[in-house]
Protein backbone atom coordinates (compact mmCIF):
# COMPACT_ATOMS: atom_id res chain seq x y z
CA UNK A 1 0.00 0.00 0.00
CA UNK A 2 2.79 2.41 0.86
CA UNK A 3 4.46 1.85 -2.50
CA UNK A 4 1.20 2.55 -4.26
CA UNK A 5 0.70 5.66 -2.18
CA UNK A 6 4.15 6.91 -3.09
CA UNK A 7 3.44 6.20 -6.73
CA UNK A 8 6.11 3.52 -6.88
CA UNK A 9 3.78 0.70 -7.82
CA UNK A 10 1.78 0.16 -10.92
CA UNK A 11 -1.85 1.06 -10.22
CA UNK A 12 -3.32 -2.05 -11.93
CA UNK A 13 -1.13 -4.25 -9.74
CA UNK A 14 -2.51 -2.72 -6.56
CA UNK A 15 -6.08 -1.90 -7.60
CA UNK A 16 -7.38 -5.45 -7.14
CA UNK A 17 -6.12 -5.92 -3.58
CA UNK A 18 -7.14 -2.40 -2.63
CA UNK A 19 -10.64 -2.92 -3.95
CA UNK A 20 -10.97 -6.24 -2.12
CA UNK A 21 -9.65 -4.90 1.19
CA UNK A 22 -11.65 -1.67 1.38
CA UNK A 23 -15.43 -1.75 1.85
CA UNK A 24 -17.18 -0.12 -1.10
CA UNK A 25 -18.80 2.57 1.07
CA UNK A 26 -15.31 3.80 2.10
CA UNK A 27 -13.38 3.14 -1.09
CA UNK A 28 -13.72 6.65 -2.55
CA UNK A 29 -12.49 8.20 0.70
CA UNK A 30 -9.50 5.87 0.91
CA UNK A 31 -8.56 6.37 -2.74
CA UNK A 32 -8.84 10.13 -2.26
CA UNK A 33 -6.55 9.96 0.78
CA UNK A 34 -4.05 7.86 -1.21
CA UNK A 35 -4.10 10.45 -3.99
CA UNK A 36 -3.57 13.27 -1.48
CA UNK A 37 -0.66 11.39 0.13
CA UNK A 38 0.89 10.82 -3.29
CA UNK A 39 0.59 14.52 -4.10
CA UNK A 40 2.10 15.48 -0.74
CA UNK A 41 4.99 13.04 -1.20
CA UNK A 42 5.66 14.44 -4.67
CA UNK A 43 5.55 17.98 -3.30
CA UNK A 44 8.29 17.07 -0.84
CA UNK A 45 10.46 14.83 -3.02
CA UNK A 46 10.45 16.70 -6.36
CA UNK A 47 11.95 19.96 -5.01
CA UNK A 48 14.62 17.98 -3.16
CA UNK A 49 15.49 16.07 -6.33
CA UNK A 50 15.58 19.36 -8.24
CA UNK A 51 17.95 20.93 -5.71
CA UNK A 52 20.25 17.92 -5.82
CA UNK A 53 20.02 17.82 -9.62
CA UNK A 54 21.26 21.41 -9.81
CA UNK A 55 24.49 20.20 -8.22
CA UNK A 56 24.96 16.73 -9.72
CA UNK A 57 23.02 14.38 -11.97
CA UNK A 58 24.71 11.35 -10.45
CA UNK A 59 23.83 12.45 -6.90
CA UNK A 60 20.20 13.00 -7.93
CA UNK A 61 20.00 9.54 -9.48
CA UNK A 62 21.56 7.98 -6.39
CA UNK A 63 19.06 9.86 -4.19
CA UNK A 64 16.07 8.74 -6.26
CA UNK A 65 17.36 5.16 -6.31
CA UNK A 66 17.89 5.15 -2.55
CA UNK A 67 14.35 6.47 -2.02
CA UNK A 68 12.98 3.76 -4.28
CA UNK A 69 14.87 1.01 -2.46
CA UNK A 70 13.80 2.36 0.94
CA UNK A 71 10.18 2.51 -0.16
CA UNK A 72 10.36 -1.02 -1.57
CA UNK A 73 11.78 -2.29 1.71
CA UNK A 74 8.97 -0.78 3.74
CA UNK A 75 6.17 -1.46 1.29
CA UNK A 76 6.31 -5.23 0.93
CA UNK A 77 2.82 -6.60 0.46
CA UNK A 78 2.05 -10.19 1.41
CA UNK A 79 1.54 -12.48 -1.59
CA UNK A 80 -1.85 -13.55 -0.22
CA UNK A 81 -3.24 -10.12 -1.11
CA UNK A 82 -2.67 -10.78 -4.81
CA UNK A 83 -4.52 -14.10 -4.95
CA UNK A 84 -8.02 -14.30 -6.31
CA UNK A 85 -10.78 -14.34 -3.65
CA UNK A 86 -11.66 -18.00 -4.33
CA UNK A 87 -8.01 -19.05 -3.91
CA UNK A 88 -7.78 -17.15 -0.61
CA UNK A 89 -10.98 -18.82 0.62
CA UNK A 90 -9.61 -22.28 -0.29
CA UNK A 91 -6.37 -21.49 1.50
CA UNK A 92 -8.23 -20.29 4.61
CA UNK A 93 -10.30 -23.49 4.75
CA UNK A 94 -7.37 -25.76 3.94
CA UNK A 95 -8.76 -26.93 0.57
CA UNK A 96 -5.78 -25.73 -1.44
Amino acid sequence: MAAATAGLGRPPLFSGPVNRLIPSERRATVLSAVSAARTLAGGMVYPAVGAILDRSLVAALVFVGALGLAAAGFARAPARLFKEPAARQDQATGNA
